[in-house]
């Protein structure tokens, strides 16, 4: 969260720089490149075809202010730019060369990573991509320190989709992705990281879809509306459909539910509405779904909502043996509350670590 457009470089934003002029003073200076960095927006991972940055920032993280006069052309932008759009907000007395937040335990789970995987914060369908590590990716989208493409596999899939559909909040007619409702609450298969079905079905599932989003010049939102599209006849959209049913297989199987054996069709889901014209309700017809008919969806709902339940009772059971016992003396009684309908927020093991 920069806490200024002065930290920015883009075209057609009052308030910041053109990239014009980060060209230039790289130009004048070579090693001002090292201050400035790709900067992501959710548009950019939904709209562009390779997920590629229409921003880029000046990053002066872990740089003392003795060392500010190494660029004195971008140091001298960011007083005249950056001090004042702050004068007189709350952010007046942060230093006017750091940003307001700079997520220092992210970048720490950063390194060594050559990429990682993002997502918006809301979108109309599930949507992770991987961008390089050296990216900075803009509040609130979610960064996921990982580079395995088994990750991938299980936050594509539609086990997770329809556990994020059931925890995420809505924005319109969006999903809201807020990783402490969607993720960490989400009970992922046992042994997953070492899953090479899964690393294998996910990396192909991956490149097939990038590659077919760059021969067509159409991003993430794009695609999937065609993939979801009933009248959709194109052969590579009918590939993606056999490939994500194959990677819906994958995660299954690495639950070990190889008794479900789920059906894909296409379904038109109507929502009930407030007529005020009518001074009734209507139905308001809701867009095609590629998805699994209602018997699987729930079927499989209901096993994940099991599993989250089983290790949040394990966690806390843990959680309580780890505990040292109290002198009797101090001991006082609590009263039992009841458990919240998702369990814990961590609930098995952090898939970064």
């Amino acid at each position: 969260m920069p806490g200024g457009d002065g930290f920015l470089f883009e075209d057609g934003n009052d308030g910041a720089s053109s990239l014009r002029e980060m060209q230039r003073l790289i130009l004048k200076a070579a090693h001002n490149a090292d201050r400035i960095a790709p900067f992501l927006s959710g548009d950019d991972i939904l709209e562009h075809p390779q997920h590629k940055h229409s921003r880029y920032i000046v990053d002066f993280y872990g740089v003392s202010d003795d060392r500010l006069g190494d660029w004195p052309d971008l140091t001298m932008l960011l007083r005249e730019k950056v001090s004042k759009e702050r004068e007189g907000t709350r952010l007046s007395e942060l230093q006017w060369w750091c940003h307001e937040r700079s997520r220092p335990a992210l970048r720490t789970a950063l390194v060594g990573l050559r990429y990682v995987f993002v997502h918006p914060f809301t979108s109309s369908y599930l949507a992770f991509a991987r961008v390089p590590a050296t990216t900075i990716v803009a509040t609130p989208h979610c960064v996921f320190a990982s580079e395995k493409f088994a990750l991938f596999c299980v936050l594509q899939s539609r086990l997770h989709e329809l556990w994020v559909k059931m925890t995420a909040s809505t924005l319109e007619d969006r999903l809201r992705y807020a990783p402490s409702d969607c993720f960490e609450t989400f009970p992922f298969p046992h042994e997953w990281k070492e899953n090479e079905v899964l690393e294998q079905v996910g990396e192909e599932y991956y490149q097939f879809r990038a590659e077919l989003m760059s021969r067509n010049a159409e991003g993430l939102t794009t695609t999937y509306n065609r993939f979801h599209n009933k009248y959709e006849e194109n052969s590579e959209i009918k590939r993606l459909r056999d490939l994500h049913a194959q990677m819906d297989r994958a995660v299954l199987d690495a639950y070990g539910w190889t008794d479900l054996q789920p059906v894909h069709d296409f379904i038109l889901e109507y929502v009930e509405e407030e007529d005020e014209e009518a001074g009734g309700r209507r139905k308001r017809k809701e867009p095609w779904r590629y998805r699994w008919v209602d018997e699987d969806h729930d079927e499989v709902l209901a096993r994940l909502l099991e599993l989250n339940r089983i290790r949040a009772e394990e966690e806390a059971q843990s959680a309580a043996s780890n505990q040292p016992a109290k002198p009797a003396a101090t001991r006082t009684r609590k009263s039992a509350k009841q458990a919240p309908p998702i369990a814990q927020r961590t609930l098995y093991q952090d898939p970064t670590e």
